[in-house]
């Protein structure tokens, strides 16, 4: 097993899942309730960190300078985030709901291609996804 765990689903099957769970930040609440009231957001931060790396490229993105752009301490961002990676995730995530995925009744293939142009125009807006994927 190594670097998976294991974990019922709720139809009672097991599954084994990496133990770096991407959707984990998902399920964590924003706030612990211990502690004073966060003065940031996830979707704050991220799009902080998506705004850093359009202007200057994924290597630019770091947890100090994402903290910067929101006037925040580095170490402050860890009450929100694990690690860069789990920024990075969320980037990608935040940057995939940027497709329109509403029925449009046309057929399959103008569908097909009109998700093939929202994915081109995306990869422009965010140069620095294209080598994530």
């Amino acid at each position: 097993m190594g670097s998976e765990t294991q974990f019922r689903r709720p139809d009672e099957r097991w599954c084994r899942v990496p133990l770096h769970d991407p959707v984990d930040v998902w399920r964590r609440p924003e706030r612990s309730g211990v502690g004073p009231k966060p003065e940031h957001s996830r979707e704050g931060i991220v799009s902080a960190a998506i705004l850093i790396a359009d202007q200057d490229g994924l290597g630019a993105v770091s947890i100090r300078r994402v903290a910067a752009g929101i006037g925040a301490g580095a170490a402050s961002l860890y009450r929100y985030l694990k690690s860069h990676d789990e920024l990075v995730e969320l980037m990608i995530d935040a940057v995939s709901g940027e497709y329109d995925l509403s029925h449009s009744g046309e057929p399959a293939r103008s569908q097909l291609l009109n998700l093939a142009r929202q994915g081109r125009a995306i990869m422009f807006r965010h140069p620095w996804l294209a080598p994530l994927l």
